[in-house]
């Protein structure tokens, strides 16, 4: 069933466009901002927590944006923590945000149900 006065092709064309849009924005402020040049493994992983940020929002964008605030904390919170001497190895600091991220979408959080919707393409009048 269509979604009345939605075009859903045109609303799915203009989000794929603004995320290819964000996306390359965050490479280049990446590689420009942050490291100053282009290098093997510059994001070291950090993909791996945007759909841990999506299921931890529970598929809401507020709960998304909010989830992001919160893994930043915890990637600054580590670098900061480093700089105190507490005696341990940096490796284990460096992995808190991809820990906090398992735990994340391990459930341990709270329960979240997908969409119906994701990953299935949409046929006009079914």
């Amino acid at each position: 069933m269509d979604t009345p006065g939605i075009n859903v092709f045109l609303v799915r064309y203009i989000c794929v466009t603004l995320s290819g849009v964000f996306v390359s924005l965050g490479g280049a402020f990446l590689s420009i901002g942050v490291v100053r040049y282009f290098t093997e493994n510059m994001s070291a992983g950090r993909g791996f927590i945007g759909p841990c940020i999506v299921i931890l929002g529970k598929w809401h964008p507020l709960g998304a944006l909010l989830a992001a605030f919160v893994f930043g904390t915890i990637d600054a919170l580590q670098l900061r923590i480093q700089t105190f001497q507490i005696g341990v190895p940096y490796h284990f600091l460096v992995t808190l945000p991809y820990i906090c991220g398992l735990i994340a979408i391990s459930g341990v959080v709270g329960r979240h149900r997908t969409p119906e919707a994701v990953g299935k393409p949409y046929y006009k009048g079914r």
